[in-house]
Formats: C-alpha cells, structure tokens, sequence
C-alpha cells in the first residue's frame, strides 16, 4: 500500500520541516488534493463510528452500568 494513504502521513508535518522525515519531500504520490481526501474519509468514519455507537450506549444504558 502507498505511504500517502495513510493519515498519520499527514499530521507529523513537523517532522518534515525539521529534516527528520524527508523522504516525505521526494515523493510525488503525496498531495494537498489526496492528503485533503484522506483527512476527510478519516474525520467521516470516526464521525460514522461515533454516531454508530451513540445509538448502541444512549445515556440510560451508560448511566446505568457506571
């Protein structure tokens, strides 16, 4: 699988800029366009689970176990 579509790729921008991961700088599979894509399908699945298990543990169930 392609290091860029991963999203932990995106979010140690710091790491680039000081030296340390500057591979990251050499491949042209890594894009504005995709690293966008990416953190936007990672926000809507966590988004989607959340919403998932909100349904399963509502507020009397978890009250209740506590």
């Amino acid at each position: 699988m392609d290091i860029s579509l991963f999203p932990q790729t995106y979010f140690d921008f710091g790491k680039t800029v000081t030296g340390d991961k500057n591979f990251l700088l050499n491949i042209d599979t890594i894009t504005v366009a995709k690293g966008f894509a990416v953190l936007l399908t990672t926000v809507i699945v966590i988004e989607g689970i959340v919403f998932i298990m909100s349904r399963i543990i509502n507020k009397c169930r978890f009250y209740q176990n506590g």
